[in-house]
């Protein structure tokens, strides 16, 4: 029986997974913060943010952190209404002790938004995770031993590949790149090209080449076309791990790491 689950905030939906018994179910959905951040009021501010995660990730080059674009950023003085939302719409006997996967790049006061928001809406939390290493978790890797998977995000207006190490139940960023403000309107096949770059950049950060990596995991809206598999496939000489829905692996894998989490501390 599950104790405990794993929470994603994405942009089209927020989501509730759990493990059930390693067959891993989306168990309860509210909105995304799409709908929050399109609404008629202007975003609320966000605090200046510091190098934090994204800078020792390595995620950019040169150390340089990319504004988010206006339209899409996550509202993280308002992921309270998301996950008052979530706890609306989960069934009874589903657990309420959970991981949170947020942004890599977020700071240390969006993070405590996050984690505030959780508690006042009634979930008991266990920790936060960044998403791409939550996404990694889905790989199979920590069931397997060890291993490196690599996550590749493309979303509607940004793009992220992160490379992460397993070793048994820990595991370690290796390396992480990206595009932000990409033009969703650019036909997907001139997107998918774009990102090769960036892909060549992490894994030079991270001392390996395509064959060193163990598994390739898919998260994103666009990441469901075939194009975008085939186009994966090629570039790293290997097919992705296609057995979960690129929009509801970042939850799953947080339900993965709300596990490890539990296991530990038993």
């Amino acid at each position: 029986m599950d104790t405990s689950a794993g929470i994603s905030l994405g942009p089209s939906a927020t989501l509730l997974c759990v493990l059930n018994g390693g067959d891993p179910r989306v168990a309860a959905r509210a909105q995304g913060y799409r709908e929050l951040v399109a609404a008629p009021l202007r975003p609320e501010p966000e605090p200046p943010r510091q190098g934090g995660l994204a800078g020792l990730f390595g995620r950019f080059a040169g150390g340089k952190l990319p504004p988010e674009s206006a339209d899409t950023r996550f509202p993280f003085a308002r992921a309270g209404a998301l996950l008052r939302d979530l706890m609306a719409a989960t069934p009874p006997g589903v657990p309420r002790r959970v991981c949170v996967a947020v942004p890599a790049w977020a700071n240390d006061v969006q993070r405590q938004q996050v984690a505030t928001g959780a508690r006042e809406a009634g979930w008991e939390l266990i920790a936060l995770c960044n998403e791409p290493s939550a996404a990694a978790m889905a790989s199979g890797l920590l069931r397997d031993g060890d291993g490196t998977a690599l996550v590749y995000d493309l979303a509607a207006d940004h793009f992220d590949v992160t490379i992460v190490a397993f070793r048994g139940i820990d595991f370690e960023v290796l390396a992480s790149d990206g595009l932000v403000n990409q033009d969703a309107a650019v036909p997907l096949h001139q997107r998918l090209a774009d990102t090769t770059v960036p892909c060549k950049r992490a894994l030079a950060y991270a001392g390996l080449d395509a064959a060193g990596i163990d598994s390739i995991v898919l998260v994103g809206e666009a990441a469901r076309e075939a194009q975008t598999v085939d186009f994966v496939t090629t570039l790293f000489g290997k097919a992705p791990h296609t057995r979960f829905d690129p929009e509801e692996v970042t939850a799953i894998g947080a339900a993965v790491h709300a596990s490890v989490l539990e296991t530990r501390e038993a």
